[in-house]
């Protein structure tokens, strides 16, 4: 069953939160706490990969969910490029821009003194299944260092040197790039790992500021000891977490309100009334505006 206009549209609001955190995800695994990617081309991947999987998704969506044309009920309607809230039906060839027909629908809504449950019902589990979605990938991201933390060998380590480079943001503020060696042992063979972070110039470090002679501990697979990962809830847990907070925020916000619609009285609406009005606000044709004018010499 094709969605209406209405409805598919806040699918597609949906499908861009999707992407937008989807790309997201990929740049972190690109190139979070990695010291040997080009600096100049980090500014370039994030917008590129957080806007195109915005756009990209909702894109998806829609050719693989066309929404139902208005004017011949065929599941054939899909949004332009140029005008993303216009809808081309690829079967009668009729364009309707969605936002206005949305527009003009609450209009007449807002005019009977009603709700339109539905559609708010639609966004609200727009919002539950994007949340659920978001969980999900944090879930999914925190797989490997769960195992880790649950199989894992931990061991001291030490910051053996702090090296410092200058170089520009994406704004070209002068900042300095901070990269971290963290010197441990495991069976009398030295191992070592690097964390980097950027600190502007004017502000201070936030996270996370290690320093030459820390004293750290590194957590490690019996089998993989050359691929440890500093041992602190943060370095471990705090991608993930960022996303499955972000879930468990938009699923709650999704329920709250689905909650809230359940909880209030049901309100009839009077259909016939609501297309007179709709057919009221509606501007008429060209034609039939110039044939119906009225004027003051009619008039009298």
């Amino acid at each position: 069953m094709a969605l209406r206009l209405t409805s598919h549209l806040y699918a597609r609001v949906g499908a861009s939160f999707v992407g937008f955190f989807g790309g997201g995800t990929v740049f972190t695994l690109l190139f979070f706490g990695k010291t040997d990617s080009p600096i100049y081309l980090v500014p370039f991947w994030f917008f590129g990969l957080i806007l195109g999987g915005t756009y990209l998704a909702q894109l998806a969506f829609s050719l693989a969910f066309p929404a139902a044309c208005p004017e011949c009920r065929a599941a054939a309607a899909r949004p332009t490029l140029r005008k993303p809230t216009l809808y081309v039906c690829r079967s009668c060839g009729a364009a309707t821009d969605s936002a206005r027909a949305m527009m003009i629908r609450q209009l007449a809504m807002l005019r009977l003194g009603t709700q339109q449950d539905e559609g708010e019902s639609f966004l609200a589990w727009v919002f539950v299944f994007v949340g659920i979605g978001t969980l999900a990938l944090g879930i999914w991201l925190a797989q490997d260092e769960i195992h880790l933390a649950r199989n894992g060998t931990s061991t001291e380590a030490i910051v053996l040197r702090v090296e410092q480079k200058s170089s520009r943001d994406q704004k070209g503020k002068p900042e300095t790039r901070h990269t971290a060696v963290v010197q441990y042992h495991v069976d009398e063979v030295r191992y070592t790992l690097t964390r980097g972070w950027s600190v502007p110039d004017t502000g201070g470090c936030m996270w996370p500021c290690y320093h030459q002679g820390e004293p750290l501990k590194v957590i490690y697979l019996p089998g993989a000891p050359g691929r440890a990962k500093i041992h602190s809830p943060a370095e471990l847990f705090g991608v993930a977490g960022m996303f499955s907070g972000a879930g468990l925020l938009f699923a709650g916000i999704g329920v709250l309100i689905i909650r809230h619609q359940r909880q209030r009285p049901p309100q009839r609406e009077s259909w016939k009334e609501m297309r007179d009005l709709i057919a009221e606000i509606r501007p008429p044709a060209a034609g039939a505006s110039r044939g119906s004018a009225r004027t003051p010499r009619d008039d009298k």
